[in-house]
């Protein structure tokens, strides 16, 4: 394991969960799109920050079930993250691009799911 990379994951991690976090203080509508995609990237980052302390390379994936994955066999009570993980895996690339807006729904929604994985995580990394 690497604990500077450990620490790095964690900090790009709360870079995305500031950034939600001041963007949800301006009015969320205007920003829901940006929202949901820092909570995705939040609850990424931090799934990674832990595979990175159980000693292994993070894959490149943006589908964070397959990151849980890779977690449960060594922390099963992460399976209750699975909900989360399946709900903010969309919007690492759902409305980046035309053709789809996140509402204000989408982005409680997904902020409600960071919320989760980082509170359990942060735990898991002993953070």
């Amino acid at each position: 394991m690497s604990a500077e990379l450990v620490r790095e994951w964690v900090k790009k991690a709360e870079e995305d969960w500031v950034a939600l976090s001041r963007l949800r203080r301006g009015g969320v509508a205007e920003v829901a799109d940006v929202i949901t995609f820092h909570a995705q990237q939040c609850g990424e980052k931090y799934l990674k920050a832990l595979i990175q302390k159980e000693g292994r390379e993070p894959p490149r994936t943006h589908h964070l079930p397959t990151l849980l994955d890779l977690l449960v066999p060594s922390y099963p009570d992460l399976e209750a993250l699975r909900v989360s993980c399946e709900g903010l895996t969309p919007y690492a690339i759902l409305y980046r691009y035309p053709g789809g807006e996140a509402g204000q729904e989408d982005a409680e929604e997904a902020v409600r799911h960071a919320e989760k994985l980082r509170a359990v995580l942060r735990k898991s990394l002993g953070i």
